[in-house]
């Protein structure tokens, strides 16, 4: 495999446990339901684009793969296992150059300015100690990556 179709194939892999672990998870009969339908929303669209991409071997559009995971990070009512969800998925996206590599240089500092910005400003509901303690890391880990 070429490393821009492991790049691929990576994203492909985190958005689909994304959307899995929101579907499982979210009630989308609270009050908070319409943001995590429009999450799935944008989590599937990145998918969807993502298999279009590996068919058609065009280069990944950094801005267009990481919205969902920012939408995660800016939704102010999600607690912090969402909040590192979306973390952990953003640092592996950067590891492994699929943010960085594949793209115009306008777009890749779209995508960061983006990612830095949300990061910078991610609030969440506190729920347990330990994974806040993690997200927290987490979010200093990936300013520190970028």
């Amino acid at each position: 495999m070429t490393p821009r179709s492991l790049a691929v194939q990576l994203a492909l892999s985190k958005t689909r446990a994304a959307l899995n672990a929101i579907q499982r998870e979210w009630n989308t009969e609270s009050e908070d339901g319409e943001v995590g339908v429009a999450l799935c929303t944008e989590l599937q669209q990145v998918q969807t684009y993502l298999r279009a991409i590996a068919a058609s071997g065009q280069m990944i559009d950094p801005v267009v793969v990481i919205k969902p995971y920012l939408s995660l990070l800016r939704a102010a009512t999600l607690s912090g296992p969402y909040k590192l969800l979306a973390l952990d998925t953003l640092q592996q996206f950067l590891r492994h150059d699929v943010l960085t590599e594949y793209h115009s240089a306008a777009r890749v500092t779209q995508a960061l300015d983006e990612l830095v910005s949300s990061i910078i400003k991610c609030k969440y509901v506190q729920t347990d100690a330990a994974i806040d303690e993690q997200a927290q890391v987490s979010a200093t880990n990936a300013l520190h990556k970028v």
